[in-house]
């Protein structure tokens, strides 16, 4: 598996304990979805109903997120002059970071059923749908970074930096694509810190990171992920944690208010 070379003897961990994020359940009525095929199509009465099924829970949901919600599970690829390295995007994207999806939390057929058309069959499925989601971000709690690339080389260290439009603190991340996770930072040498507001802040070849990238000697090229979580105030984070699994979970716990997310996958390779 890819190792991070952390030159640490251990990683700090973080004061406070964690709250519950706040809730609200949004009832919506007679969600309608429809899909239709010709009468000289093949088509599965099971799969369509099922799929329509689905599509009113996405439906419910679309309607009480918004798209600063959406923006939250967005990876972000870099461009650079090795590739996008974006094909494991598949790989690592089975955890969400943010309750902004909303979750379904009570659905009832009211009614599913056809209705005959010129040559064509039209499918309907309505229902009324309970949607969960948790509070709203802070549309000015923004962080920009640069300088991270799509591509690193063995050896490599990881440079970058970054502006906070708020007071904040950072913690650094990595999911391999073997669904371990790791916290990067802070570490030994780069202290938990409070950052203020519109100052740059670098960890560059004078200020280092101290992160190394290291690939599997088994995989040609290897893609992680690197999670940039910042908030607003100290959350405890259990260093002993090490899947990606309870990496997102801790995350999504943060009330969406008190945080920013940023998200990048990053390919290794041999130099």
């Amino acid at each position: 598996m890819t190792r991070f070379l952390i030159v640490l003897a251990c990683l700090l961990t973080m004061s406070l304990n964690m709250e519950a994020q706040d809730e609200t359940i949004h009832t919506l009525k007679n969600v309608r979805c429809e899909y239709t095929v010709l009468l000289s199509e093949d088509y599965s009465t099971a799969d369509i109903k099922k799929q329509l099924r689905a599509r009113c829970k996405e439906k419910a949901i679309s309607e009480v997120t918004s798209e600063v919600y959406k923006s939250w599970s967005d990876l972000v690829v870099a461009n650079s002059e090795y590739g996008e390295g974006a094909e494991s995007l598949n790989n690592l994207v089975n955890y969400n970071t943010s309750s902004r999806e909303g979750e379904i939390v009570e659905f009832n057929i009211v009614k599913e059923g056809t209705e005959l058309g010129d040559g064509a069959i039209l499918f309907y499925c309505i229902a009324d749908v309970k949607v969960k989601t948790g509070i709203a971000p802070d549309p000015e709690f923004i962080v920009p970074i640069k300088g991270i690339r799509s591509v690193y080389f063995t050896g490599e260290e990881l440079h970058f930096s970054f502006t906070p439009y708020k007071e904040c603190y950072m913690m650094l991340f990595l999911i391999e694509n073997e669904k371990t996770g790791y916290m990067l930072i802070p570490n030994q040498y780069v202290k938990d810190q409070k950052y203020y507001a519109n100052q740059e802040y670098k960890l560059n070849e004078d200020s280092r990171s101290y992160i190394e990238f290291a690939k599997s000697p088994n995989l040609d090229k290897e893609f992680n992920k690197l999670i940039f979580l910042f908030t607003t105030r100290k959350w405890a984070f259990d260093k002993d944690s090490q899947s990606a699994k309870e990496i997102v979970e801790w995350i999504a716990r943060i009330p969406n208010n008190e945080k920013f997310i940023h998200q990048q996958i990053i390919e290794i390779r041999e130099k």
